[in-house]
């Protein structure tokens, strides 16, 4: 488990706020459905959002994919062959 002091100030803020507004919608001050409308995100997420704050708490709100590629991005040198096929596609098509 991560300490807060690791992520940056822009996350531990945002984790702040959504632990806010999730501890509202435990109390029934707000129903789930408006606590995800204030958040921005689906009544879904913010569901499972609840359901890691039970488990983990306050570290249970930070993204744990911070500072990992993701597995679908390209391989480095990937993006140039794909731009050199997708131009010689539209070369071939008569599309410039």
């Amino acid at each position: 488990m991560r300490s807060m002091f690791s992520y940056p100030k822009a996350a531990m803020e945002r984790a702040m706020k959504v632990q806010e507004v999730i501890l509202r919608a435990m109390a029934k001050r707000i129903t789930w459905w408006q606590a995800a409308e204030i958040v921005g995100i689906s009544d879904r997420w913010m569901r499972r959002w609840r359901e890691r704050y039970q488990e983990f708490g306050y570290d249970g709100l930070f993204d744990k994919r911070r500072g990992k590629a993701s597995p679908r991005r390209p391989l480095p040198g990937m993006l140039l062959h794909i731009d050199v096929i997708t131009v010689g596609f539209r070369m071939s098509v008569g599309m410039t």
